[in-house]
């Protein structure tokens, strides 16, 4: 995870390109575009304002994803990045966390695929989980069994806890980095 400063009228991705890193709005105005591949002025009164806590490019990190907007920062701002591979590696190297990922990996691009019919209606925007209580639902229903309906079953924060593993596994992957950058 990694925390960047960025100045007014930075683009951060557009239309076509590779996608690399899940963003989250730390602060500062950002405008997206879907379908945009770049912008002039005008367009961003006419974009998507994000705000802080909003993210884009989940698919980053569960599949091969070009952008298939722009993101530009409207004023000076920041975003914390996660870095794709970055979170697959750290990721494997916490046993607990990666049956869960990859039964959340596997409904996330299943949702994908039947969201995107047209290959626009899946933008840089979309998430296929409203909240964790969505996530604990659409994956008991890939998994019968899995889950208790009358009585809650341990694995039901299963979700909650990997995004959580996952999140502790890449803070602690980037403190090794740093540590070894000092060395």
């Amino acid at each position: 995870v990694k925390e960047t400063r960025i100045p007014r009228g930075d683009e951060l991705f557009h239309l076509g390109a590779r996608g690399t890193h899940v963003y989250l709005i730390s602060h500062g105005e950002f405008v997206y575009l879907p379908r945009l591949a770049s912008s002039r002025p005008a367009d961003l009164g006419q974009g998507l304002q994000l705000a802080p806590s909003d993210w884009l490019s989940e698919a980053v990190l569960w599949t091969s994803w070009s952008h298939r907007g722009l993101l530009t920062a409207k004023g000076s701002g920041s975003v914390l990045t996660v870095h794709g591979e970055h979170f697959r590696l750290a990721a494997q190297r916490f046993v607990p966390c990666v049956h869960l990922l990859r039964r959340y990996a596997r409904e996330f691009a299943q949702l994908m695929r039947d969201a995107d019919l047209d290959r626009w209606s899946v933008d840089d925007l979309w998430k296929p989980f409203s909240d964790a209580d969505d996530i604990i639902v659409k994956l008991s229903a890939t998994s019968p069994g899995a889950y208790a309906s009358s009585e809650r079953h341990r694995d039901a924060d299963e979700p909650r806890s990997a995004i959580s593993c996952v999140v502790n596994a890449s803070v602690q992957q980037r403190r090794e980095q740093c540590s070894e950058e000092r060395v």
